[in-house]
């Protein structure tokens, strides 16, 4: 058994801190004060999450190189690599509900060594897959492609980091705006206010919300997306608030600088922004 207390920004009461009742509980139950696990994702001290996710990419990595090494066929072993071994269907949940900063590592990690062990699997120099493409085939960036593009859809971890942290964040705000009681007001009225998010006393997690729309929008391809059949209703979320067609819409819709609410809830539990 353990206990354990997350690290609290400020200065935290001693009749709030489970340090002071250590010694009514007895030696053998361990006491936990950086980080700790939910759902599978670490949730605690920045460095200590950020540790974390770089052990679940390496451990990943274990997985991958196992099956680029089992004697699968060649064709099944390439769909389990495609639809089941990706860095997205093995760790999107790290990236969903940890912010991006402390998850680059971790994504680039991932993705390199996701392409060792394709570069195995396919019997391939794997300096033909690597980060610096010496040979400038292009080959990772290619595979990297939605297979519409003709790629393999083996989509860059580390570049769907804001989307699906936005995303998740989408997910979870209509709940969160519920929450009741006197003591969850602040946080209420900052999360009503979006504009605040980017501001130097925001809360991390919120000013990498802003920080994961402004990247997003930016994006040369985002205003592409209002054509595509799969994500145009992305685009009309951020852009105007509703994912559902409107007569009104859509020729100027633009997305604002900073996050919007309506737009945000509009995401919600459709997950589509990852």
């Amino acid at each position: 058994m353990q206990l354990a207390q997350l690290p609290h920004e400020g200065n935290r009461s001693p009749a709030h801190d489970l340090h002071t009742y250590r010694h009514l509980i007895d030696s053998e139950t361990a006491f936990k004060s950086d980080v700790l696990f939910a759902g599978g994702v670490p949730v605690g001290a920045p460095e200590a999450a950020r540790a974390a996710c770089k052990r679940a990419a390496t451990k990943y990595g274990n997985y991958v190189q196992l099956l680029a090494s089992c004697p699968l066929d060649y064709t099944y072993k390439c769909v389990v690599f495609m639809y089941c071994a990706r860095p997205q269907a093995m760790l999107s949940h790290f990236i969903r509900a940890v912010r991006p900063s402390l998850t680059i590592e971790a994504a680039k990690i991932a993705d390199d060594l996701f392409f060792d062990a394709l570069a195995a699997a396919w019997k391939c120099d794997p300096s033909e897959f690597s980060r610096d493409d010496p040979g400038k085939w292009g080959s990772r960036r290619q595979a990297q492609l939605a297979l519409r593009d003709g790629g393999g859809a083996f989509a860059a971890l580390e570049h769907t980091r804001p989307a699906a942290f936005l995303g998740s964040f989408a997910d979870c705000l209509p709940s969160l705006l519920l929450i009741p009681g006197t003591p969850a007001a602040p946080v209420l009225t900052l999360l009503r206010h979006p504009d605040l998010w980017s501001q130097p006393a925001a809360p991390a997690t919120l000013s990498e919300v802003a920080s994961a729309w402004g990247t997003l929008t930016a994006l040369p391809t985002f205003k592409k997306m209002k054509k595509n059949r799969i994500n145009s209703a992305v685009y009309r979320a951020l852009s105007q608030g509703s994912a559902e067609p409107t007569a009104s819409a859509a020729a100027a819709a633009t997305s604002p600088s900073t996050p919007v609410c309506a737009s945000l809830r509009a995401l919600a539990r459709g997950q589509a922004a990852s």
